[in-house]
């Protein structure tokens, strides 16, 4: 699971994907503790952006998400009218690059500031190749690692091999995951209906790196925040 808050002044939003029920449950407990401190960013003006491709035609990843996490907050907490997703991403670098034209499209400016909480083995994937893949600021970009207990099924050293074999390695190769078979069959298998995204029409100036497949990275000039 992912969480992604994207700053401009004080407005923000978090992007969330999960995996398991369980540990969305432990993570999302702790993310409420972790997204007040205010290195971070200012939760009272936040909007929440929660991520997932729906693999059924009734129900999407994000609205799923949304559910379980109104169970965890009080009714009269403001969170679920500042609460909105995004549905097209299909992997991690689409989770970050989608959720930045999601916030323009709500927010009509391009954020200054990232924050990610997510798996502790996912951090050196979006840190140095995903936020690099799209020329973002690293010094505007924050990742916080939240891991569940193995009691919700969660396994760090399983996790972590995972990562290395299926995500690391081929994105070193293919930052943009436009080449490699494992980074295509992944886009492919969680796209079961073949929806495809509007964002190059709804970011127009995000246009040429929605649609770069590299595997050079795109000239920093090529980007709205390059």
């Amino acid at each position: 699971m992912s969480i992604c808050c994207l700053c401009v002044h004080n407005v923000c939003a978090y992007l969330i994907s999960y995996h398991c029920i369980s540990a969305l449950i432990y993570q999302y407990t702790h993310i409420l503790h972790t997204i007040k401190q205010p290195q971070y960013f200012r939760v009272a003006d936040a909007l929440e952006l929660w991520d997932g491709r729906g693999t059924i035609p009734t129900a999407n990843g994000g609205e799923t998400t949304i559910n379980i996490k109104n169970r965890i907050i009080s009714k009269q907490s403001t969170v679920r009218a500042r609460t909105i997703t995004e549905e097209y991403a299909t992997d991690s670098y689409q989770n970050l690059l989608f959720s930045i034209c999601r916030f323009q499209e709500v927010t009509n400016t391009y954020p200054k500031k990232i924050s990610m909480v997510s798996f502790t083995f996912k951090q050196t994937r979006f840190e140095n190749l995903h936020a690099n893949a799209i020329h973002y600021p690293l010094s505007n970009f924050h990742y916080v690692g939240v891991d569940p207990p193995s009691s919700t099924g969660f396994n760090l050293d399983e996790s972590s091999e995972g990562e290395r074999t299926n995500s690391l390695v081929p994105y070193q190769t293919d930052p943009y995951g436009c080449h490699t078979k494992v980074l295509q069959q992944k886009r492919i298998e969680r796209n079961p209906f073949v929806r495809m995204p509007p964002y190059e029409l709804t970011c127009p100036e995000m246009r040429e790196i929605l649609s770069w497949c590299g595997p050079e990275l795109i000239p920093k000039s090529s980007v709205p925040w390059g």
